[in-house]
Parts: C-alpha cells; structure tokens; sequence
C-alpha cells in the first residue's frame, strides 16, 4: 500500500522589502474646521480635495488645535488658512 502526502508550500514576505517597494504615498492637506461650519460648505471642500478634520465643541485656539489634531491648515473668513 502507497501512502500519498499532499505538497506543501511555503512563502516568506518580509515587510520591510514590501514597503520598500510600495510608492510613497501622498500627503494631502487636513483642513480644521469649525463645529459650525455648513455641511455643505463641508461637501465642497471635501469634493476639492480636502480632508476635513470637524470640531465637536468651540476650542480658545484653532491654530493650536489643528496642530495637536496633525492639520495643515484651518477654516478661517470661509477659506483654508495655511498654518504658519
């Protein structure tokens, strides 16, 4: 009587090589904006390439906020503001 094994195989991907590999990905602007920015003011900066990052509470400071919250910009006088 023959006994028939199956055929195993095996695959070693080391993450570093397949990062390496990736492309670097691409930064795109993160805009804060008001608790009572306009949604559709929201939809439109959205549709332009913004990711909006929304306040839930009025904070003393925006600039200081967007900082902590990693955004490059904020929402002040209806229009992104670079932030210095």
């Amino acid at each position: 009587m023959m006994v028939t094994l199956p055929v195993l195989a095996g695959l070693h991907l080391y993450m570093e090589t397949v990062l390496r590999a990736l492309p670097e990905p691409v930064s795109r602007n993160r805009l804060l904006v008001p608790h009572s920015t306009n949604r559709d003011v929201l939809r439109s900066l959205r549709r332009e390439g913004w990711i909006t990052v929304s306040l839930f509470q009025q904070v003393d400071s925006l600039e200081k906020e967007a900082k902590r919250l990693n955004c490059s910009h904020i929402f002040s006088n209806n229009r992104p503001k670079k932030l210095g």
